[in-house]
């Protein structure tokens, strides 16, 4: 697979012209399914694909230059996750437009370091051999947005393995022009504090199985990404998971908690 195949495969995806879609379970069902129309090349590459949909989707939206999401190896060697009494502080302190790189980074730790296992109870944990930091902990400096965060992990249940990654990033508020720009690219939903939300479902590979969802919502001066793919962020590696570990719901309810407006 070829960074001109996934892009020409998402260029193919701009087909759609609907308003976006109330936020409720039929809405959300009809996001995923109509959003199937990227197969084969784009999973043709393994997890790989994932990343690259989640940068040229990105691209197409913003209509800037694939940035790489993944950092240089050793770029945030100093990454560490926060303490309970740092999340606990956080937890009861309203963020501010002063905030520092890593208070957005920690409490964007606490967020997914306490939700993510609470969404998937029974699930084990484990850092992306992909990515330089631990799972679920947020690196400044990382990811392909402005300011960017991320975050991501492998997730094991008794299906497999697979993978969730989350971004932040700062972006000025969406226009409503460029709402229905974006939703001739994505599905969209409304989202329960009125947030902006585009859903990418890729669809399942029908040769290898491989499936990636990604969930943008855009927010005050905030866009955060959410993803999930049913197999580790490894080139070439094998789905063992029937699904993404977690369902567009879910990344929705995730990605829509205040807990990760970090650009107010």
């Amino acid at each position: 697979m070829t960074d001109p195949q996934v892009r020409t495969a998402l260029l193919e995806y701009v087909t759609a012209g609907e308003p976006p879609l109330g936020l409720t379970m039929d809405g959300v069902v009809r996001a995923g399914r109509r959003s199937r129309r990227i197969r084969r090349v784009l999973w043709g590459g393994g997890t790989f694909g994932l990343s690259a949909a989640i940068v040229l989707a990105s691209s197409l939206l913003t209509g800037g230059s694939p940035v790489p999401t993944i950092p240089a190896p050793g770029s945030t060697a100093q990454v560490r996750a926060p303490d309970a009494a740092t999340c606990e502080e956080l937890r009861t302190t309203p963020i501010t437009a002063n905030a520092t790189d890593q208070e957005r980074a920690d409490r964007m730790s606490c967020y997914l370091l306490a939700a993510v296992p609470a969404a998937l109870p029974g699930a084990s944990f484990a850092d992306n051999p992909a990515r330089k930091a631990p799972f679920l902990v947020a690196a400044p400096g990382s990811g392909g947005m402005p300011d960017g965060l991320s975050a991501t992990a492998t997730v094991s249940t008794s299906e497999g393995d697979g993978l969730v990654i989350f971004e932040v990033g700062r972006s000025k508020p969406l226009t409503e022009g460029e709402k229905i720009g974006h939703c001739d690219k994505a599905d969209c939903l409304v989202g329960p504090h009125g947030e902006h939300i585009e859903v990418f479902d890729f669809g399942a590979d029908p040769a290898t199985g491989a499936h990636g969802v990604t969930v943008y919502v855009y927010t005050a001066n905030t866009l955060v990404l959410a993803g999930a793919h049913n197999a580790p962020e490894i080139q070439n590696a094998a789905p063992t998971m029937p699904q993404p570990p977690l369902t567009i719901a879910q990344l929705i309810t995730l990605a829509t908690d205040p807990g990760l407006v970090l650009f107010p």
